[in-house]
């Protein structure tokens, strides 16, 4: 896929039209990622499970299972290192059955042990406490929120539990093994062991979903700042993670017999470590990046039918039959095709601006004390944030297809002042109504829509050529008429009428 580098880019235009869906203002940075090995520690910490560096303490802490992952033996113990891989204190805590993974935060450090959750005061190396997780059959991995809320998965009994001081619930009980977990603001990010993905709990919007897919082994999960999203693979492979979701083999120890099971960050020396469990080491890796290319993104039409569409849940209306396709995610905005049964809901406050383009079947929206408005096949809507009203999907067969554009990230824009859904009316793409003061007088446009998420426009440009085009934010395109040409790295990709594009931010 496609982050990339500021290379120059050019593009030739015939009399295009265009509608820009949607743009925002932020840049994004890409990169390819390299890793050398800086240093192993010893081969003494036998099934090492989980690793994690403390920052406050400048320690490195391994849960080692020393055994059997179920056996309640009394092996099990953490161990303490220096951050050149020296082991200051092999079993800095002992006495464990199986300790797997690792989650810190004001001082106390936790780990999962079978059936139970140990709490570890890190100044003093002692066990504060043990908390038993009823119903626990296998707890793998553990993360800690900014609240102190502890999420802990249970991959034999297909579950993700939440523990809120000493009150414990269930916080998701259908997951098919959920293995690592990773907390961020509202979101959880679980790898699933047998699905072979990495699955995004989306706090804001209520959703899950799979991220990225064909993660064999999935285990340990990582953000880095840098970088992004950084997965292992217990049979010996680290993967990126990129912003639609596809994953790039950066590591693979596989022909060494050399595994990687859960992975910590530590940005001083930019090293990714890796705990090896039955090669018995912490092995450190000297992460180095380089600029990619950056190519434009054509969505396939094949998608826009339904193809690859996986079933979600939504928060709002668990019930309701829902399914989606991530194609993009990118700095500002995210791309999806979803799919939803004919159902009536009622808003009152819609929390995000959206752009919709029905594929099939129609939407009806009646604002609160306003007339029905209809958006049909091959129409183009946008609901802004703070909706207040009724919105009916009313499917062609079956169900409503639609392409949905949001921003990814939310942003502070408060509510919009108007709240009535707006379409994108025919006549504009004739070029009526457009601003001819753009001081080119190449390009003339009318915004349709623009609040701090989301801008909707259709333009018009002169034929041209311009070979020094620099892309700053995230695009998506629809070509009415015309053509457009884009060259990248000595690579040509033509576009034509009804072609989605994105373009993405380098």
């Amino acid at each position: 896929m496609v982050y990339l580098q500021k290379e120059k880019i050019y593009h030739t235009m015939r009399s295009i039209v265009t509608i820009l869906l949607c743009v925002l203002y932020s840049a994004a940075i890409s990169t390819q990622v390299s890793l050398t090995l800086a240093w192993e520690s010893d081969t003494t910490l036998y099934t090492v499970e989980s690793v994690i560096y403390d920052a406050e303490s400048d320690y490195i802490y391994a849960a080692c299972i020393y055994g059997n992952f179920m056996a309640k033996d009394g092996n099990g113990f953490i161990a303490k290192l220096d951050k050149k891989g020296k082991i200051i204190n092999r079993t800095w805590v002992s006495g464990l059955d199986a300790p797997t993974g690792l989650a810190i935060r004001q001082g106390k450090l936790y780990t999962t042990d079978i059936d139970r959750i140990i709490i570890v005061d890190i100044e003093t190396g002692l066990i504060d406490s043990r908390l038993f997780l009823p119903d626990a059959k296998a707890l793998n991995d553990i993360a800690v929120d900014g609240q102190g809320t502890l999420y802990a998965s249970d991959t034999e009994g297909n579950k993700i539990f939440k523990v809120v001081g000493e009150e414990i619930s269930l916080y998701d009980e259908e997951v098919e093994t959920p293995n690592g977990l990773l907390a961020l603001g509202t979101d959880l990010y679980v790898t699933q062991w047998t699905p072979r993905c990495l699955r995004k709990y989306d706090g804001r919007r209520g959703i899950d979903f799979p991220m990225s897919y064909s993660i064999p082994e999935a285990d340990g999960i990582h953000l880095i700042s840098d970088y992004g999203l950084v997965v292992s693979s217990w049979g010996g492979e680290v993967r990126l993670i990129d912003g639609v979701g596809n994953n790039v083999e950066i590591l693979d120890t596989r022909g060494s017999g050399i595994q990687a099971a859960d992975i910590t960050y530590i940005a001083e020396g930019n090293l990714l470590l890796v705990a090896t469990f039955n090669h018995n080491r912490i092995m450190a890796y000297k992460m180095e990046t380089q600029d990619k290319v950056v190519y434009p993104i054509k969505i396939d039409p094949r998608i826009l039918s339904g193809q690859d569409l996986v079933q979600v849940v939504s928060g709002d209306d668990p019930e309701r039959e829902l399914y989606q396709n991530q194609l993009y995610r990118g700095k500002d905005i995210s791309v999806y095709t979803v799919a939803t049964e004919s159902k009536k809901a009622v808003w009152e406050d819609y929390s995000i601006t959206e752009f919709i383009a029905p594929l099939n079947g129609r939407a009806r929206l009646k604002p609160t004390g306003q007339e029905d408005v209809y958006f049909n096949t091959g129409e183009a809507f946008v609901v802004p944030k703070g909706y207040d009203g009724e919105w009916e999907t009313q499917g062609g067969s079956e169900y409503l297809m639609e392409l949905s554009v949001i921003a990814s990230y939310p942003r502070d824009a408060g509510k919009n002042i108007l709240h009535m859904p707006k379409g994108i009316p025919d006549y504009l793409y004739s070029g009526l109504n457009f601003d001819p003061s753009h001081p080119s007088d190449t390009l003339r446009y009318i915004t349709v829509f623009r609040d701090n998420e989301l801008t909707i426009r259709v333009s018009e440009e002169k034929p041209q050529i311009d070979r020094n085009y620099n892309q700053d934010r995230d695009e998506l395109l629809k070509i009415v008429s015309g053509s457009l040409s884009i060259y990248v790295d000595k690579m040509k990709h033509d576009f034509y009428p009804g072609d989605y594009v994105i373009l993405p931010a380098g």
